[in-house]
C-alpha cells in the first residue's frame, strides 16, 4: 500500500509541475513571493502583513488557496506544494524561526528565469 501511495503522490507533484490547474496560480505566487522577499525565509505572518497592503500578493494567496487563508496556505505549502518546481522557481521550507517557533519558507530559483542567458557552468549547474 505505502509503495502506491508514494506512487500516486510522485504523479500527483508530475501533474501539478506540467499540467496542474494550480500550476499558474502557484508560479503567480511564487513569482509575487521572490519579487518581495527574494531567497530570504520568511513566515506566513510576514507575507500576511505584506498581504495587508499589497493587492498583488494578496491576489496570488487567493488565486492558489481560494481565500485569503493564512492556515489554509501553511497547510498547502507543507503538503501539496512543497519543492514543487514551477517556472525555475521551488518553494522550500528553510527551517524553524528561534523566536516564534514557526515555520519558514523560502523560494529557490533551480534555474534561470525565462530570457536569461546562461555559460558555462552556470549552465551546466542550470541543467541546460
Amino acid at each position: 500500500m505505502k509503495k502506491n501511495m508514494a506512487a500516486g503522490e510522485s504523479a500527483t507533484r508530475y501533474l501539478i509541475e506540467h499540467h496542474g490547474p494550480h500550476r499558474e496560480a502557484l508560479g503567480v505566487l511564487m513569482r509575487a513571493w521572490e519579487k518581495r522577499f527574494g531567497t530570504e525565509p520568511v513566515l506566513i505572518s510576514k507575507m500576511r502583513r505584506l498581504a495587508a497592503r499589497d493587492d498583488e500578493l494578496a491576489a496570488a494567496v487567493i488565486g492558489l488557496v481560494g481565500e485569503l487563508n493564512w492556515l489554509l496556505l501553511g497547510h498547502a505549502l507543507r503538503g501539496r506544494y512543497r519543492g514543487l518546481i514551477v517556472d525555475g522557481l521551488r518553494i522550500e521550507h528553510a527551517g524553524r524561526d528561534a523566536s516564534e517557533e514557526k515555520a519558514l519558507w523560502r523560494i529557490e530559483r533551480v534555474w534561470p528565469a525565462a530570457g536569461t542567458k546562461t555559460t558555462g557552468a552556470s549552465a551546466d549547474a542550470a541543467g541546460r
